[in-house]
């Protein structure tokens, strides 16, 4: 049996369990990769959860840096505040990480289509601070600084 289109099974489910509009969903969790529309409402789960584990893994290695140099050299720039501001986007990631580890082993439509457009209005509350972070770790590699410094990593 034939699946239809990913937007097509999409635009069924949006209307009974009134989900975000696709193109926003797709635009954010690339939901058009999905090859089959046959288990959706939890294929879609997955995806977002791909994409903020990704970011959980980023704030992780933030907060508790493996020694490695990359985060060592990142994680100098943040103060306490902003490592606790930090923590604060971590902990509501992993509300939602574990929410969805519980809609795993329960696969209810209507939990699932819940947790989906909840986490879609928190993500984009989450994405500006979430942002800011990012770009002060970006910094950390255009900034100048002391060649001494940089070599006492390796040393």
């Amino acid at each position: 049996m034939e699946t239809p289109p990913i937007d097509q099974a999409y635009g069924a489910l949006q209307k009974r369990h009134a989900l975000p509009p696709f193109k926003e969903m797709d635009a954010e969790f690339e939901l058009s990769y999905i090859d089959n529309s046959h288990f959706l409402l939890r294929e879609i789960r997955r995806r977002i959860m791909e994409k903020l584990d990704a970011y959980l893994k980023l704030l992780e290695d933030l907060l508790q840096a493996e020694p490695n140099v990359s985060t060592m050299h990142e994680q100098r720039l943040f103060s306490d505040g902003e490592k606790a501001e930090a923590f604060s986007l971590f902990s509501k990631l992993m509300r939602i990480s574990r929410e969805s580890a519980i809609l795993d082993l329960d696969n209810g439509d209507a939990e699932t289509s819940a947790f989906i457009s909840a986490t879609f209005s928190e993500w984009k509350l989450l994405k500006p601070a979430l942002a800011a972070i990012i770009r002060k770790m970006q910094e950390s590699w255009v900034a100048p600084e002391d060649a001494e410094e940089r070599l006492g990593y390796f040393g």
